[in-house]
């Protein structure tokens, strides 16, 4: 029988050959067999630690194995190579020496391990494959463990505002920022909104770290530009106050705001260090596009500013969305916005930061906070006619008119002494008031007809709206 041995540890239960693929050796090929090989004495080692932080910024290649070449009785089959394969059948070219890509080996480590920079410790398997330069054979592999330890910033669960948004103390932990629940080395983004007056405010960050450490203030974070130099509406450079020279000063962060903003926001990323600082004046409107829709914002469902960031109204669901500023591609709010989302949404499945809808189809009423990342939707399941027709009592259940986007009612009796509509049977959102444009909680209305549609998802007008006919 012949045999390929690379060492007493090879695993050589089948052979391979192939001349563009590679294929069962059992499989016959049109190529002439080659003659008995022997590998007397090849093997191959684990290496010690790669750590990252040690190889040099110029450095393309990275030792992960000694391999000592068995020699060969063959001299046709004297072209050898090996490949570093793991359990999911990926492989990366090895040199005759045992070494790889340093890239290859990062971004092999953080897509299945992740960034985080901590010993790894990783199977693999060494292949060796000879060749005549048309057959390949694979001899065999050989199982090692290569350990790494990715470079990475420190990066805690949890990041505070401190200065004059909370207190200057870099204990103080009242006004956190907002993350999701994904691994904080998967996700250092982190974000928080403060309300601001005209004048300028000061603050600066700190960490688990900082927090536990009393009064270090050479903990807290600091913008590398300065002190009160720090960018805004551009990323900035994020360190700590130990990382920066003396003519930086303690690099506290400053906004100046003269009636162009009536919030701060502040995004960090913790791994790549840089912070974003952004005034806020919010918008009347945010629109719904999706994919309900055709993802088009100039027909999407708007939402109205109701203050300080909290924005409500309707929008039929069914799919993955994005809220816009405009109607138009403009600045988002997406999955990365928010923090928390009612039971039929989800914020970490979406692509290209799409938020995912997870329920089922139909009209949601939404009460969405941007300051606080917030995202809270209740499923509309009736909307009814109440008032004096009725005895204020049981709803007249309205139809939903897909092609209208409105809900409508034949002959429910309404009569000049009152009536409204509500939503799920509950007073908590009612609209009244004038027909062109409906407020919630307004006022009864008066208007009589056989026919009521009423259209709550502001998709063609700004306004809630009803007809009466």
């Amino acid at each position: 029988m012949k045999k390929y041995i690379l060492s007493a540890l090879v695993l050589a239960t089948s052979l391979v050959a192939c001349t563009d693929d590679y294929q069962d050796w059992a499989n016959p090929q049109a190529v002439e067999q080659p003659a008995i090989a022997t590998f007397d004495e090849g093997s191959v080692s684990s290496v010690d630690l790669i750590d990252f932080a040690n190889i040099p910024d110029n450095q393309t290649t990275v030792k992960v194995c000694n391999i000592t070449a068995p020699s060969s009785s063959d001299m046709s089959y004297n072209q050898v190579s090996y490949r570093l394969v793991d359990g999911m059948h990926e492989y990366y070219d090895l040199s005759n020496d045992g070494y790889m890509s340093v890239a290859d080996l990062k971004t092999y480590i953080e897509t299945w391990y992740g960034k985080a920079p901590v010993v790894r410790d990783i199977p693999f398997q060494v292949e060796e494959w000879i060749s005549n330069g048309t057959t390949s054979i694979k001899v065999g592999g050989l199982g090692i463990v290569v350990n790494a330890k990715l470079t990475a910033p420190e990066i805690y669960p949890h990041f505070y505002v401190i200065g004059a948004p909370s207190a200057w103390d870099p204990t103080c932990t009242t006004l956190p920022f907002k993350h999701s629940d994904v691994n904080v080395y998967d996700d250092p983004v982190f974000t928080v909104m403060f309300p601001v007056e005209n004048g300028d405010t000061w603050f600066a960050f700190v960490d688990d770290k900082t927090v536990e450490a009393v009064n270090d203030w050479s903990l807290v974070f600091a913008a590398r530009e300065g002190n009160g130099k720090n960018l805004i509406g551009e990323k900035g450079s994020l360190c700590r106050r130990n990382e920066l020279d003396a003519e930086a000063g303690d690099g506290s962060f400053m906004v100046s705001v003269n009636n162009d903003a009536k919030f701060i926001k502040v995004t960090v990323n913790l791994l790549d260090g840089w912070y974003l600082i952004e005034k806020i004046n919010f918008v009347d409107y945010i629109y719904l596009p999706g994919n309900a829709q055709g993802w088009n914002p100039g027909t999407a469902s708007a939402l109205k500013h109701e203050g300080n960031g909290l924005y409500t109204g309707f929008a039929y669901m069914d799919g993955d969305f994005k809220f816009t500023q405009e109607r138009a591609w403009a600045a988002e709010y997406n999955n990365g916005s928010f923090s928390t989302c009612s039971d039929d949404f989800s914020l970490g499945d979406g692509q290209g930061g799409n938020i995912s809808f997870t329920g089922t189809p139909g009209v949601y009423y939404f009460e969405v906070d941007v300051v606080n990342g917030d995202l809270k939707a209740t499923r509309v399941e009736k909307i009814g006619l109440i008032g004096d027709f009725n005895g204020w009592g049981a709803d007249f259940e309205m139809t939903w008119n897909a092609d209208e986007l409105c809900y409508e009612a034949q002959n429910p009796g309404i009569t000049a002494a009152g009536w409204k509509f509500r939503m799920n049977g509950d007073w908590a959102v009612n609209y009244g008031g004038a027909l062109d444009n409906l407020t919630k909680d307004g006022s009864n209305i008066d208007a009589v007809g056989t026919t009521v549609k009423f259209y709550p998802t502001r998709s063609t007008k700004d306004n809630i709206y009803c007809t009466v006919e």
